[in-house]
């Protein structure tokens, strides 16, 4: 049976979630934060669900948030459920996000032209347990602090937020792109999970946690700008803000990159991150309807 969640659903959720950590970062993520059902954040959204057997446990989630974003877990079903998320939701479609021929379902369901495809990235998925992570290090350490953004790094982060977003998910540059982008480093910076490296004054790297909870953090966002890079600050500052999530009893992390970005996947791996699985993201050139 498929139906929508409430919160008498929220221990079956979090017992299935979490048998599927490593591709449910984001809905657990928002689920404790936001709960079921609609609200005035991103993190709020309409969440179904399939319920299987004698028991009726729950077999498969997808969430419509109210950014636009569809998160899939469902390794079977997905695009009834997926049907019903956004028939709830009343919102149109911005990107579509999950394990990869999850997407391809829910993408094959939706009958889309390519025109509408503005980008369909297949990216590898990282795992590393931080008990054994190596710590990299830098010439000249201690001309450098990594830290939390605060607000005055607001402008500059903004700018490469910008460039991030157009690099990896092909966003223009327009004024509605710049203002959804302060708003989210605004964000970031209000509840401490963006993280920046500063050399001499200068910074010169960001990263973010972007999904936290009490059982792993998954580090995004990325992003280093071209005078900066291959300097090795990208993987010494993600090591860093791991470790300060290592310190909170936080037990694993999780990431995500590019398939053809082999300068990121062997940053990784030199800290300690295991390639596991596959994970796509796919975004619309405007916001479509589910039907």
């Amino acid at each position: 049976m498929v139906r929508l969640l409430t919160y008498a659903d929220h221990d079956s959720l979090e017992k299935f979630l979490l048998s599927k950590l490593e591709t449910s970062m984001f809905l657990l993520a928002n689920s404790r934060r936001a709960g079921f059902g609609d609200g005035d954040t991103p993190f709020h959204g309409s969440y179904a669900g399939l319920f299987e057997g004698d028991q009726q446990s729950l077999a498969g989630v997808v969430a419509h948030y109210r950014h636009g974003y569809l998160i899939l877990q469902a390794p079977h079903d997905v695009e009834e459920i997926g049907k019903l998320a956004l028939a709830d939701s009343k919102r149109p479609v911005k990107g579509v996000i999950g394990e990869s021929d999850q997407v391809g379902a829910v993408l094959d369901s939706m009958h889309l032209a390519a025109a509408h495809i503005q980008s369909d990235s297949v990216e590898y998925l990282y795992r590393i347990s931080l008990k054994d992570m190596h710590i990299p290090s830098l010439p000249s350490e201690a001309e450098y602090t990594s830290r939390l953004a605060d607000e005055a790094d607001v402008p500059l982060i903004v700018e490469w937020m910008v460039r991030f977003r157009n690099e990896t998910l092909e966003d223009p540059d327009t004024p509605e792109q710049r203002e959804n982008c302060r708003d989210r480093v605004r964000f970031q910076v209000e509840e401490g999970s963006l993280w920046v490296l500063e050399h001499r004054g200068e910074l010169v790297s960001m990263c973010a946690y972007n999904a936290k909870i009490a059982e792993a953090v998954q580090i995004g966002g990325v992003f280093t700008p071209v005078p900066h890079r291959s300097k090795r600050y990208a993987r010494y500052l993600v090591a860093q803000s791991l470790l300060a999530a290592r310190s909170e009893g936080i037990a694993t992390g999780l990431l995500f990159t590019a398939m053809n970005n082999i300068a990121a996947q062997k940053a990784y791996e030199s800290i300690g991150f295991q390639q596991i699985g596959d994970y796509r993201i796919c975004t619309f050139d405007q916001p479509l309807t589910g039907s």
